[in-house]
């Protein structure tokens, strides 16, 4: 049995004796390979091959478009500061038309040099005029100090201002912004309030606006604004009334036939007067329309009170004229005695006179 065991162990006798790897220099058992020989893989050593070399070009692809996204990104980043540049200038401008002051100039908007890359200065970040629309010149709106009666006005008004300036309020957050400048007193304390406390609500110029309303506005808006539809007369113009009465007419929940019944009792009794002398027609089925017909209807009858008016001057002027001319012949003409007056349509008979005598 120790024959067959030793039989076993002379193969590792029977090997080459070793060799320098002329790549590592280790000693190696295999025999040199040339290197202008082709080389003698399997099939899974190659598959294995192949899906390393892919792996290695989709990690240089991924290099490729990463590289493209950061410097996409630096593109972007440098077009944000010139539009936040342009809109920190606009402000400026606007504020400056409502003070009176000249504006200042933003100090992003100052160009700057990039040495370490030895790269050409970067150019002014604000727009040039023509890229850029100018905003329309406008009064901007009137500062609020916290009246509830004002709210409404307030609110349109910079509503108004914010559409005016378009794209140079860009987000929502530039726009509650804007309309926080125009806070004064108590509203501006409001707002700094919220901007520390509520920093989203700015994110949302329409729930800000909400809160805004909410905060300073009448709790009971749509009852006072009832009782004040139902006092309100008509003493000037129906265009004037009129716009007063839409005014108010936001804050109710009225039908259609009760604002047209409530706007026509209050009407003057001259323009009353001409509407019922005129028929209506089928059009006049909403509010709208029926108060532009009033507002026509208002202005046929000032129109003819001018008439008259000029019509009344005219008039003394003719008549003492006449007057004059009339009076004039008779205060000359002496008066006849009774005894010598005949009727004005028979002629005087003399042979009744002499006879008369005898």
């Amino acid at each position: 049995m120790s024959g067959q065991g030793t039989t076993e162990n002379w193969s590792f006798y029977d090997q080459q004796p070793p060799h320098v790897d002329p790549n590592t220099g280790a000693k190696t058992h295999f025999q040199p390979v040339d290197p202008n020989s082709p080389a003698t893989i399997s099939h899974a050593e190659y598959v294995q091959l192949s899906e390393m070399v892919g792996i290695v070009k989709g990690l240089q692809q991924f290099q490729t478009t990463t590289v493209t996204s950061l410097t996409q990104i630096k593109q972007f980043q440098t077009n944000t500061t010139a539009t936040l540049a342009s809109i920190s200038d606009s402000i400026a401008q606007i504020l400056a038309q409502g003070t009176g002051q000249p504006p200042q100039p933003s100090p992003t908007s100052q160009p700057t040099a990039s040495s370490s890359r030895g790269k050409d200065p970067v150019q002014p970040s604000s727009p040039s005029p023509s890229s850029t629309p100018k905003p329309p010149s406008f009064t901007p709106p009137t500062l609020f100090k916290g009246k509830a009666t004002d709210i409404e006005v307030f609110i349109d008004s910079v509503q108004d201002a914010v559409e005016l300036l378009g794209r140079t309020l860009a987000t929502d957050r530039q726009e509650c912004i804007y309309m926080a400048t125009l806070f004064a007193e108590a509203p501006k304390q409001w707002y700094r309030v919220i901007r520390s406390s509520q920093p989203d609500l700015l994110d949302s110029f329409t729930n800000f606006v909400a809160s805004f309303r909410a905060h300073f506005g009448e709790s009971n808006l749509a009852y006072l604004a009832n009782n004040k539809l139902e006092k309100l007369v008509q003493t000037g113009t129906a265009t004037s009334y009129t716009s007063r009465y839409l005014e108010l007419l936001v804050h109710v929940n009225w039908t259609e036939e009760t604002k047209i019944d409530n706007f026509y009792n209050s009407l003057k009794s001259a323009t009353k007067d001409l509407i019922a002398n005129t028929p209506r027609t089928d059009c006049l089925k909403t509010f709208l329309d029926y108060s532009q017909w009033v507002i026509t209807c208002d202005n046929q009858v000032h129109e003819r009170e001018q008439e008259r008016r000029e019509e009344g001057i005219k008039k003394p002027s003719n008549s003492t004229s006449s007057k004059s001319s009339s009076t004039k012949p008779s205060a000359t003409t002496p008066t006849p005695s009774t005894s010598n007056t005949l009727p004005p349509s028979e002629p005087m008979q003399i042979d009744a006179v002499k006879t008369g005598t005898v």
